[in-house]
């Protein structure tokens, strides 16, 4: 399983896996398990990025969410 696509949205989701490897179990599974084979996750520059599975070769892509809405969370991202 490779991880392939938007070179920023890799570098927030390793920064994700160094602070909570659990957090990244998540996404993958969610991901396996969403009927559009997707999950999202939020970096901590606050740009929302979207996790896909690809069934024909197996790799995990990572791309720009469609929908940047802003974070009901508290932090940095909601103040944006």
């Amino acid at each position: 399983m490779k991880l392939t696509g938007h070179e920023e949205g890799i570098a927030q989701l390793k920064a994700l896996h160094v602070q909570n490897k659990d957090a990244i179990k998540f996404l993958v599974e969610e991901a396996r398990t969403n009927t559009d084979l997707t999950s999202e996750f939020r970096g901590q520059d606050g740009v929302l990025y979207r996790l896909q599975l690809d069934l024909r070769t197996g790799d995990l892509v990572v791309s720009l969410a469609p929908s940047q809405r802003p974070s009901s969370l508290p932090g940095p991202a909601s103040s944006r």
